[in-house]
């Protein structure tokens, strides 16, 4: 026989060895699958992750190109909340005047994710293999799926070039984060 129960506030008791816990015995299970769970700010509320393969992206381009098969997708749970991007690819450009400049985009909505012009810039009057993490913050303001891709353009002159072991894996994350 099933019943159901109509509270406000449940607390646990304030003091003993399980102060302010409220507890489920053993083989029981409490199921808020149906039920609107509010995060506390700064929590985690989702990880996605998508790992990628790159034997070698090359561009001359003064124009942002998608760095091949660098990108996650994500569908925020929240419109308010915050989500943060990260990868990590390794590079070069070939002329001591020219660097690389990265920025993410949102193919779905065909926005620019991060908030200022550029999300990183590397390699700059170097001419050798450098590694450089790329990460953005931004405001969801949405809960429709994003795919978040990396993007790439040569600044100043040269080129550019992404490139790792054909044995190696990078891999692109987005974090959702409660406000």
């Amino acid at each position: 026989m099933a019943s159901e129960l109509t509270v406000q506030t449940i607390k646990g008791p304030t003091s003993g060895g399980n102060a302010n816990k409220i507890l489920v015995p053993s083989g029981h299970t409490l199921d808020a699958s149906a039920a609107t769970l509010v995060p506390s700010a700064g929590q985690i509320i989702q990880y996605q992750q998508k790992h990628f393969d790159i034997a070698s992206f090359t561009s001359t381009s003064g124009s942002m190109a998608n760095v091949t098969d660098a990108y996650v997708d994500i569908t925020p749970k929240f419109s308010n909340s915050l989500i943060r991007f990260q990868t990590q690819v390794h590079g070069k450009n070939a002329d001591n005047l020219g660097y690389a400049r990265f920025d993410v985009y949102d193919t779905n909505t065909s926005s620019r994710f991060n908030v200022n012009s550029y999300a990183e810039s590397a390699y700059y009057e170097n001419t050798g293999w450098v590694t450089s993490v790329i990460h953005c913050l931004n405001a969801a303001n949405t809960t429709n799926t994003m795919r978040l891709q990396l993007r790439c353009m040569v600044g100043g002159t040269g080129t550019v070039t992404l490139a790792w072991s054909g044995g190696d894996s990078r891999h692109v994350e987005a974090w959702e984060i409660a406000q």
